[in-house]
């Protein structure tokens, strides 16, 4: 089949092939379904940007799987031997990952409505989106229960399958699985506080937070150095006027970034709640973003970037000085991105910006 041909093709099933590799997959630009199930490929990379469906199942030698697109909703990579999910894509449904290698999943989809993630090596979940309405995640070694949704249980028999694990307490519950949790205590969360040191030049510069704020409000926030502060506006163009005492953008907000002018080069040292900055991917609709950066230490903007810039979905990004990336030509004029920086980020269309934790590195 030449290439041309391969773009008419919207659905491929070559699963039970034999198949050792699927090279040159990136060619089926408008395949919309794919099952390459019980073949022998170690590794599944360049998958068609338009993709809804993903069966690889049962290849029992497949230990890597590259970007995932944000078209997809059904991802099975059931016995596998994945250690490491890729990030999950926005509007993703239904994630089959059992039998497998996993040892952490950062992050659940805000659409995700099933997950099967039994028989892996997990010792905790991530917070569960409220639209999930069954789990299974029995046989791994979870020592405790995150908050259950209200959906679980509304729709399906047998929710929630917990069997085989080590768990010492749970979060809050619905009654309805009163008789299945009640021998659990309540889990309790013991926040960490650390105070974020952010440097904002004379002039307009974009700061953002890599915590939860403990003054939640931004002209509380900003109170230290309010006699400094002109103008704050967000993304949505709200704005914040210290000299009429006008707090039109609210609270400060995790992920979010804010334009500010200020007289003089000043410091603001925040209290923050630490968060992981790997489960808290940053929410981007098509146009212009303002984000912030999470992690403690910095990274090439490029590579944090990497993920946009591989589903073509980056027109441009740029940092206070102007200073841009340009994925059509390779070009990363920003350098690296900085805890307590903001960035202007203009995509296509709507997807997640996900950070590595901060114990690994970019690029290796």
């Amino acid at each position: 089949m030449d290439i041309n041909a391969c773009k008419s093709v919207t659905e491929m099933d070559c699963s039970s092939r034999q198949i050792s590799n699927l090279d040159g997959l990136q060619h089926f630009e408008n395949l919309q379904t794919l099952d390459c199930s019980y073949n022998t490929i170690t590794k599944l990379t360049s998958i068609p940007s338009k993709l809804d469906y993903l069966n690889s199942s049962y290849c029992i030698n497949l230990d890597s799987i590259g970007t995932l697109p944000n078209t997809l909703t059904h991802f099975d990579c059931s016995y596998n031997q994945i250690s490491t999910l890729p990030n999950l894509p926005l509007n993703l449904d239904k994630l089959l990952c059992s039998v497998n290698k996993i040892v952490k999943i950062n992050y659940l989809p805000p659409s995700l409505t099933h997950i099967d993630c039994s028989f892996n090596n997990l010792k905790k979940l991530p917070e569960l989106p409220e639209s999930l309405a069954i789990i299974n995640c029995s046989y791994n070694e979870l020592t405790s229960l995150p908050d259950l949704p209200p959906e679980i249980g509304l729709t399906y028999n047998n929710p929630l399958n917990i069997f085989n694990n080590n768990i010492n307490c749970v979060g809050e519950y619905s009654a309805l699985f009163e008789d299945l949790l009640n021998i659990y205590p309540n889990c309790i969360d013991s926040p960490q506080i650390v105070t974020q040191n952010i440097l904002l030049p004379k002039g307009w510069s974009i700061f953002s937070i890599n915590g939860s704020g403990i003054e939640k409000s931004l002209d509380q926030a900003l109170s230290p150095i309010i006699s400094e502060v002109v103008m704050v506006k967000n993304n949505n163009g709200s704005v914040y006027y210290p000299e009429w005492n006008y707090n039109g953008v609210g609270d400060i907000l995790l992920g979010e970034a804010y334009h500010i002018k200020t007289t003089s080069e000043t410091a603001l040292n925040l209290d923050i709640e630490y968060t992981d900055p790997e489960c808290n991917p940053i929410s981007l609709t098509p146009g212009w973003n303002l984000v912030g950066y999470l992690r403690n230490s910095p990274a090439p903007a490029d590579l944090v970037l990497k993920e946009l810039i591989e589903t073509e979905n980056l027109l441009i990004a740029k940092d206070y000085l102007g200073a841009v990336i340009l994925p059509e030509w390779g070009f990363n004029g920003i350098g690296a991105m900085e805890a307590g920086r903001g960035y202007q980020v203009k995509i296509e269309e709507n997807a997640l910006l996900h950070f590595l934790p901060n114990e690994s590195n970019y690029g290796q």
